[in-house]
């Protein structure tokens, strides 16, 4: 395989082969437009403001950073061309936080590192049933593909065994997009304590962690936020929604040909 990758015609091959593979998203990016959540953080409040974010909390919810960056829709400022270039934006950052992410995990050189980065997102692309949401739509995209960029970079540095600050500083960061990072980090560092042994560091980081969920969860505007969605008061159904919806995704993406392909 180091061989093979090393070969200089090959290289020139997979790098058009990828460019072709990844012309369409690429292209796509130029038919994305505002909808929905964009034109309602867009207009909310009479201009871009520390105010108006921190007041999110009590609006809406406690989001921290993703707050942030909705709220500096493109739109808000009739700049329809960066909102057009956000969602190549986030492709190469997907790409890049996957390449460090290999990078720091297996070792491997750099030239194999972008084979599997890019292999790795063009799957992805191709069996992810919200595309559209994760990469093409302004509001979706920063609050949750964005953070998960921020994550899997973190979750590499603890693996390696990074700095101690770095991995402070991406865990608040990442944190702050949505509840459901927050809450994955938890039970990363949960798993990590009881796996390695190493109480105090990450005993440390969960009790940061424990802070940053406190801060988000005592949102008061989780309380309006809740009250829009009844279904999500029975605790039953909810869960009985997420087991149905991860069987349905699960299935799709079995059932995709680049998984067949890739299989």
């Amino acid at each position: 395989m180091q061989n093979i990758i090393e070969n200089s015609w090959f290289k020139y091959l997979l790098v058009l082969t990828l460019f072709l593979a990844y012309f369409p998203f690429i292209y796509h990016s130029f038919f994305a437009f505002p909808s929905a959540d964009d034109f309602d953080y867009a207009t909310l409040g009479n201009e871009y403001s520390i105010d108006l974010v921190l007041n999110e909390r009590y609006r809406w919810n406690g989001r921290y950073i993703s707050n942030f960056l909705v709220l500096a829709n493109p739109i808000r400022w009739d700049a329809f061309l960066l909102y057009q270039i956000m969602p190549l934006l986030c492709l190469l950052s997907v790409w890049t936080s996957l390449l460090l992410f290999i990078r720091r995990i297996t070792k491997a050189s750099w030239e194999q590192s972008f084979l599997f980065a890019s292999i790795i997102q063009l799957i992805t692309l191709l069996t992810l049933s919200g595309v559209n949401e994760a990469y093409y739509w302004f509001t979706g995209s920063v609050t949750y593909t964005l953070g998960l960029c921020v994550f899997l970079f973190w979750v590499g540095l603890v693996l390696s065994n990074g700095s101690m600050i770095g991995i402070i500083v991406l865990q608040f960061l990442f944190s702050g997009f949505n509840e459901v990072l927050a809450l994955f980090g938890m039970v990363f560092l949960i798993l990590q304590l009881f796996s390695r042994k190493h109480f105090f560091k990450y005993g440390l980081l969960i009790i940061l962690q424990i802070a940053v969920l406190v801060y988000i969860i005592s949102a008061p505007g989780n309380n309006v936020r809740s009250s829009a969605y009844k279904i999500d008061q029975n605790i039953l159904s909810f869960f009985l929604e997420s087991i149905l919806y991860f069987f349905r995704f699960a299935l799709e993406w079995i059932f995709s040909l680049p998984s067949i392909l890739l299989g």
